[in-house]
């Protein structure tokens, strides 16, 4: 997410030419391009091109670290636990409200119930009425569910120590690997978000695994240093 327009960045290249032991070659340069300055220009947006690569390096280095800090995750897991009670206590004082709901409507039922036995209400009108309660009923009922279910699953819980050791072979296996399709699905699965202020200021947020509820923890890159032909910086 770029911290100048609030886009997102897309994937881009560009070719350019490397050397090595006095052979010039064509070499792909993958970049991360703010998709304002992409579509529309540096005059819209102004946002620095991150060299792709190293970013996803950057990243997985820093998920490693943080899968490392066992401090991050508990005090991540204190504050989504802070979160989730003060969730938990409008979500019961809104099924209390439908409990009361239900009955008051169950209630209603009943009295046209015992009209029409009662002869007081005439069938029609009293079975127009009650298959509209009963309509009511069923909403309320499917609310309820939802309801009772969401607090449920609410109760944030720390991922084992075993879970995060497994976590973070995978993850060293994958930048051991270098470039490759296997990165892209380890960051889509465990990165939340990237702030990009600068190449100096990425703040990557990390998702916890799954059994923490999909808690985040948030660290920051110190830099992505210049590569390609983006020019080089002051800030780097």
């Amino acid at each position: 997410m770029c911290a100048h327009c609030g886009k997102h960045f897309v994937g881009t290249a560009a070719n350019g030419n490397r050397y090595r032991y006095r052979y010039r070659y064509r070499y792909r340069y993958r970049y991360y391009t703010c998709y304002s300055r992409q579509r529309y220009g540096t005059n819209t947006c102004n946002a620095e091109r991150l060299p792709a690569d190293e970013l996803d390096d950057a990243v997985l280095t820093a998920l490693l670290i943080c899968y490392e800090r066992h401090d991050l995750i508990d005090q991540a897991i204190h504050d989504a636990c802070g979160r989730a009670e003060a969730t938990r206590g409008q979500q019961r004082a809104e099924l209390d409200a439908v409990d009361a709901e239900i009955t008051k409507t169950e209630q209603a039922v009943d009295r046209y119930l015992l009209a029409f036995e009662t002869g007081d209400l005439p069938q029609a009108q009293c079975g127009d009425r009650i298959r509209t309660l009963g309509a009511k009923l069923a909403e309320l009922r499917d609310r309820r569910t939802d309801l009772a279910d969401s607090l449920e699953g609410l109760q944030p819980h720390a991922p084992s120590r075993d879970l995060l050791a497994e976590l973070r072979a995978r993850i060293k296996t994958t930048l051991d690997a270098g470039p490759n399709p296997g990165r892209k699905t380890v960051i889509e699965e465990l990165v939340h978000k990237i702030h990009v202020v600068a190449r100096d200021d990425i703040q990557p947020w990390f998702r916890l695994p799954p059994d923490s509820s999909d808690q985040k923890v948030r660290m920051h890159i110190d830099s992505v240093g210049p590569t390609g032909f983006e020019p080089v910086t002051s800030r780097v």
